[in-house]
Formats: structure tokens, sequence, C-alpha cells
């Protein structure tokens, strides 16, 4: 993976920006590397006849509900993320995209027509329900998370405890799966429910296959799972369709031909109910943003070279012992199959198709999460009949695990860091009796987060008041690149359809041709990107010796050593086209007071 996707020249068909083309990486063409190279080791081991070397290890006993174990996981996460500690200094990472997006639809925008919005609708509409409920805020968005951090990890908790009845051993599953599933981004797209659905789905599938019943709930979970995250949706139902291909090697392939297009066929239709209950007669922008931000994705946009660190060789070990385990137990399949055997097949096929995305990206955050079923497919002790992993097998799985686990700590150090920054200063705030400021009513065009802080920003809280006044209420604004972030706390909503600054639906749609529409537009942008493209003025990164990105860059990711090149191929295929137009048609703002961070621009008269 590190070496043939440079032997061939990526030529995509519409353009991208891609910190691995830049560097001479063929990113679409690494996933069918993973494709080949499974599909080898299966074959390998299915003719090699040596799955007979050692029995599988026994399954535990059923355990029980420990309701004490419940109810303290739940207090402990819903702590973790404590809504009004967190609110005082948001948005903080990831949180940025869904605050933005909350507060557009406040504006009365409609997410994938008005705006762009990468996953699936169930994302961001149940966030506006529970707005709808608790009122659109910050607060209100991390009351959510946390409860959603709160539920998840009491639900897993449950199914390790009737699955694992030993405390010790429990613990151990639930703690190296622990730096995987916590959100330290804080937004909701990483969240570990987006993967944990696929593990309930999978087990709950393999559990009882034939039973009608059963076949429709998951039905029903995979639908309303698509209509949430479509991508890992997606995965988990290839998985499961790889547990009824399974099947149909056994006996049971006559009710493996009614109970795999039951799921399959029932999925659809409760996706494409929900789609409809949620978006209406603009579902077809669902769709049509769906279409394209997987296309571009699938040429390379946004895409890292991969190359290799410990974490990745840890992962790509354990699917390798994957391969073995399934491809030595494909001749043993016609006796049948049970529900550790479809497990371990189902999490395989997950991982096979979420990897579309984790190879793109190639980071740790992308990569881990496409391995989330499997690593339960060797912490769980379910019974096997086919599949033989024998007890160093299971054992090197879990070391593996274990050493992708730690090295991933390295890899979230920054954002847990922001995290705890953040967390710990509004604790402090919150508990010594700081109040926030009170805005008046129409003091901003929409809802701002200044108004949830300790410390509002006095120059973000000034543009914004300024675009509020009446004779400019009216007037559009674009924030130009990653001021697109500070759009929260000015409280006046873009009207420009893309979201962030990753530019999925910037590079067709260019904000010089929305501004040639709205000539009467309002730009902000940091003053960063003004001296640049105004001025010219160009301020390099300080090359320094720091240790957490140099290890990390060998341990964890490839993040570290690429981010700041896509920034700034981002950054110059903006500027060539809007950046131009900017320079050409509009000039800075005058305001009463000096400018902080971010400028506004008018437009010039023409």
């Amino acid at each position: 993976m590190a070496f043939v996707p440079r032997l061939v020249v990526a030529n995509p068909e519409t353009e991208v920006v891609s910190a691995a083309l830049a560097l001479g990486y063929n990113a679409p063409l690494a996933y069918s590397v993973v494709l080949l190279w499974s599909l080898i080791l299966i074959l390998s081991a299915a003719l090699s006849g040596k799955a007979h070397m050692a029995a599988p290890e026994p399954a535990l006993g059923c355990g029980r509900f420990v309701i004490w174990e419940l109810v303290a996981v739940f207090a402990l996460f819903f702590l973790a993320y404590f809504p009004v500690f967190l609110a005082r200094y948001a948005p903080i990472t990831e949180d940025h995209g869904f605050i933005t997006a909350l507060f557009r639809m406040v504006c009365g925008q409609i997410p994938f027509k008005d705006f762009e919005f990468l996953y699936g609708p169930a994302m961001i509409y149940s966030l506006w329900w529970w707005g709808q409920v608790f009122g659109v805020s910050v607060t209100s968005y991390f009351s959510f998370l946390a409860m959603q951090e709160a539920v998840q990890f009491t639900v897993l908790m449950a199914v390790l405890q009737l699955a694992i009845a030993d405390r010790r051993r429990r613990y151990l599953v639930f703690l190296l799966v622990l730096p995987f599933l916590v959100d330290t981004l804080l937004g909701v797209n990483w969240s570990a429910l987006r993967r944990l659905l696929a593990v309930f789905a999978l087990l709950l599938a393999a559990m009882r296959p034939f039973d009608f019943r059963m076949n429709v709930a998951v039905a029903v979970l995979i639908g309303l799972y698509a209509t949430y995250s479509h991508e890992y949706a997606a995965a988990a139902l290839f998985g499961i369709g790889l547990m009824y291909g399974v099947l149909l090697l056994g006996p049971n392939r006559r009710r493996a031909l009614v109970s795999g297009p039951v799921i399959a066929l029932g999925a659809l239709v409760v996706w494409a109910a929900g789609i409809y209950a949620m978006l209406g007669p603009d579902w077809p922008h669902y769709i049509e943003t769906m279409k394209r931000v997987v296309g571009v994705m699938s040429q390379g946009h946004v895409s890292f070279a991969f190359h290799w660190t410990l974490n990745s060789v840890a992962l790509f070990t354990l699917m390798t012992l994957a391969c073995l385990a399934v491809g030595g137990a494909m001749t043993r399949f016609r006796q049948g199959a049970s529900m550790g055997d479809l497990f371990l097949v189902g999490a395989f096929g997950f991982t096979l198709v979420a990897l579309k995305s984790g190879l793109t990206r190639a980071d740790h955050w992308h990569l881990g999460a496409a391995f989330t079923a499997l690593f339960f497919a060797f912490l769980l002790p379910l019974n096997s009949l086919a599949v033989s992993i024998s007890p160093q097998m299971r054992k090197a799985g879990v070391i593996l695990i274990a050493i992708a686990g730690l090295s991933y700590l390295l890899g979230i150090h920054s954002s847990s860091k922001r995290y705890a920054r953040a967390y710990l200063r509004g604790a402090e705030d919150v508990l010594s009796g700081a109040r926030t400021v009170e805005f008046a009513p129409g003091e901003f065009r929409g809802p701002t987060a200044e108004e949830e802080h300790t410390k509002p920003n006095a120059k973000l809280s000034a543009i914004g008041r300024y675009l509020a006044d009446p004779a400019r209420t009216d007037r559009p604004v674009l924030y130009y690149g990653t001021a697109w972030m500070v759009a929260p706390r000015i409280g006046a909503c873009s009207e420009y359809f893309p979201l962030d600054a990753l530019m999925y639906s910037e590079l067709p749609n260019p904000g010089a041709e929305f501004l040639e529409r709205h000539r009467d537009a309002f730009v902000v942008m940091t003053r960063a990107d003004y001296l640049r493209v105004f001025e010219g003025e160009t301020k390099q990164k300080e090359s320094e010796l720091a240790l957490i990105p140099w290890l990390g860059s060998w341990l964890t990711s490839v993040h570290f050593t690429q981010v700041d090149l896509e920034a700034r191929l981002l950054q110059d295929a903006r500027d060539r086209t809007t950046g131009a137009y900017l320079r050409e048609y509009y000039e800075l703002e005058n305001l009463p007071e000096p400018f902080g961070r971010e400028v506004l621009l008018r437009p010039k008269a023409r």
C-alpha cells in the first residue's frame, strides 16, 4: 500500500485537492491493493487446508446485567461531556460544523438544499428536534452529545455484561476499545454511535439469522442507520450480505435465500421512508449531495498518502489474521456456521467496505473506525463452529488491538488537550459563579455562541453587530476559507452552499460565482488570509522539532506530516478563484473598532 500506489499516476476525472496527489500517491488505487491483498490471503488460506491446527477457544458463559456498573458508566460519560462546562469555550474542534449547521437551520435554511452536509439527514435532524425541545444553542448541542455518549457507552457495557461474565475480562475489553470510541473531536460525527450501530446490527444478525422477527429488527436498524450515516450503514449491510453468502454454502441455504433479501429490501424501504419523512420533497438534494461527495472522494479529494506507522501495522496485521481465519474456514462453512463465525465474517465485510473512506484519509481516525467491528470479533467470546481461532491467534489479536489503541492515544493528544482545556476552564467559570453576558434581542442577526461564553470576543461581536444593523441585515455574508468557523460566534448565517473549507462543493461552485450573483455581499476572512490574498504576505510555519508530531508521524498517523500540506493546497485552490475575485472587487470595510483576527470586506463601487 505504501509502494504500489506510487507506481501508477492518478488521473482524476474532476478537479480535486489532494495531499496524496501532490506527493505522487494514487490514493484510489490503494483501496484496490487492499482488496486484492485480502482476496489472495483468503484464497491462500482456503487452499492450504491448515484450518484444523487448533480448536476454537470455547465461549464464556452468558453474563447478566450489573445495574451499578451501568449507572456508573452513564454518569461517568455524561459528566465527561457536561454541557454547561463545554459551552463556555465552544465551538472547540469538529463541533464547529454541527453548531454552524444548526444555526443556519435557525436562519431558515434546509440541509442539503441550502447548505452542504456530509452525513445522513438523521444526524442533523436529531440535533434539530432536540433543539426544538430544549432550544437551539451551544449548551443544547452539548447536552445532546453528553446524553448520546452516556447512553451509547451504557448500552455497550450492557452488551459486554451479557457476553462476558468475568468482570475483569469485561473491563479489559471495554478499555481496549475505548481509545477508538471516545469523542475528543466533539462532533456528533465522531461519536461512537456511528460505528457501534454496525457492531450491534452485525451481532443481532449473527445471533438468529433465520428468525423473521430478528430479520425485520435488523432491517429497521440498518435502514435507520443509513439515514444517519449512509457509508457505515452500507458497510454493515455488506457485512450482513457476506454472512448470508456464507450460509448459502451450508445446509440452510434455502432459509438464507429468504432471510437475506428480507433484511436488504426491508432496510432499503426503511431508509427511503426515513429520508422522505425528514426531507419531504427536498430529498433529491440529499441524493445529489451524497453522489457528489462520494464521487470526489472516490477520485481522491482531500486524501492523504498512506505510509506505514505502528498503528497501521497493528491494524492490517489484525486484518491479516481475520483473512486467514475466514479463508481457513471456507470448506467447513458447508457444515454450517454459528454466531461467532457469522460475526467474524460480517465484521470483516464491514472493515473491507469502510476502508474505502479509511484509506482515502488514511489517518488514525478513519482507519481505526473501519476496524471497529473487527475489534469486537476478536474480543468477544462467541461460539464458533467453522472458524478456528486458536488461543494464540486470539491473544495475538488482543495484543495488536492494544498496540493500535496505545498508538491511537498519541493521535488524539491535540484534540484531547483542546477538549480538556475548554472543559476545565468552563468548569472553573461555572463553579466559581462567573456569568455569561446577556445580549439585547436583535443585537445580532441570529443566534451566537458568544452569549454563552464567559468572556465574549469583542472583535467578533463588533462584526456581528455591524452586520445586524437594519441597513445591512439583508445583505448576504460569505465566510472565506477557515473563517467559516467563526460564523456561529458572529451570529450571521452564510448563504453560500459549502458548510466548511474542505471544498467538496466549492470546487465546482467557487465563492466567486456566489459573489458575482450577490454583488452586495459582505465577506468575512481571517487577517492572515487577507494579508496573503491582498498584500501577498505569506507567513510560513517555523520549523521546529516537536516531539509529539515527530513520534505521531511514525507511531500513529500520516495526519501529522500531511495536514499542513493539505491546508496549503486548499488555500491555493481557493485563492486562484475567489481570492482573485476579492482582490479585484472587494476592499476593507471601516468599522468603529479595529479588527482582530478576522476582517470584514465590502464590495467596491463598480
